[in-house]
């Protein structure tokens, strides 16, 4: 089976990363205290303004990503999902990451990261923009998991099975109950019978 993963948000924390970034590069902010370890944060999906970020230092931080040649390399994996691909690598199951990722040698980096931190052997890393859902159409996977509501949102509308949304507290708004929303990626995998 062809089993298809975005990367940030379901097995990267990109987030916490990214939020050191702008914090490296800004002299004010207004993030929560305790903002590394708080499950709520952040509440939407672009949180910048909202925590003090001017567009200036937005700008700035997407300008660093885009020039490191260690920014993808160096974010902390989630491990329940590390630990399960572990696992999946050693399946039969066809096995993509597509992500929405941008810089030097982001795909490289991508592909290194999955080896170190989830086991992958020879990652199939596929590199997108934000609007995923021709390519996901185009691969049809059996089973797809993503953190973007709008993704698995228009994956849903256009009628493509096995598709999850991640909980994170970033898509809880205007979610629609008739997505297929789990808690973890292993509980996805089970409600498709891909794990036992």
């Amino acid at each position: 089976m062809r089993l298809a993963f975005d990367v940030d948000g379901v097995l990267a924390n990109f987030t916490k990363s990214y939020t050191k970034v702008l914090l490296s590069l800004s002299d004010s902010h207004s993030l929560p205290d305790g903002w590394e370890n708080d499950d709520t944060f952040p509440p939407v999906w672009h949180y910048e303004e909202l925590c003090g970020f001017s567009k200036k230092v937005q700008l700035a931080a997407k300008d660093y990503i885009a020039h490191s040649d260690s920014f993808w390399l160096s974010l902390p994996s989630f491990e329940d999902a590390s630990m399960l691909l572990r696992q999946l690598n050693r399946s039969d199951h066809e096995l993509l990451f597509i992500t929405n990722r941008f810089g030097v040698g982001c795909k490289h980096q991508t592909d290194v990261w999955l080896y170190d931190k989830c086991g992958i052997d020879f990652p199939t890393v596929i590199i997108t923009g934000a609007d995923k859902l021709p390519l996901l159409s185009a691969l049809a996977p059996d089973f797809y998991i993503d953190d973007k509501l709008e993704t698995v949102t228009q994956a849903h509308k256009a009628g493509l099975k096995g598709v999850y949304l991640l909980d994170r507290p970033w898509n809880r708004q205007g979610r629609s109950d008739e997505l297929s929303v789990v808690a973890t990626v292993e509980e996805a995998l089970r409600n498709e019978e891909l794990w036992l």
